[in-house]
């Protein structure tokens, strides 16, 4: 719903409602966007911490006292590190396609949302709606046999 402010009849008042509306619906195109970003950008780092810890357990195997009895050890340390780096960039990789379809997808939605609100500010600005009726007004108007969108 649209602050009374923004219903009031007066110049631009076609172009607020629409600017106010955008910002409203902006959020809920959006609203996965933060937390894919930070499952795509933390994975590849968890991936790495798990490298760095595999690595650590490696070598302190290889610089303990005495020889080394069975490689294998030395070996686990290293497919720790391998693992925790390939799981993170699936988990990266696997988030970031969807987050990039969505994306596009939001993008592509408010583009066609401010495209609507621009078409409906330069009607109303061309039959003088914007400043007495039309959007910001709040009621169905007609003028010149057009229906004006209402916004509630």
């Amino acid at each position: 719903m649209l602050t009374r402010s923004s219903r009031l009849a007066g110049p631009g008042a076609s172009e607020n409602a629409a600017h106010e509306l955008l910002e409203r619906a902006r959020p809920a195109f959006e609203r996965f966007a933060p937390t894919l970003s930070t499952i795509i950008t933390a994975a590849p780092m968890l991936g790495i911490l798990g490298t760095v810890v595999g690595i650590i357990a490696s070598f302190r195997l290889l610089g303990g006292s005495g020889p080394i009895d069975d490689p294998t050890a030395v070996a686990g340390g290293i497919a720790t590190a391998l693992y925790t780096t390939a799981f993170g960039l699936v988990i990266a990789l696997g988030t970031l396609f969807p987050y990039a379809i969505f994306r596009a997808r939001a993008d592509r939605l408010i583009g066609r949302l401010e495209t609507i609100a621009a078409l409906v500010i330069e009607h109303d600005d061309q039959t003088g709606q914007g400043e007495a009726s039309g959007v910001g007004a709040g009621g169905p108007e007609r003028s010149g046999g057009v229906a004006q969108p209402t916004v509630s």
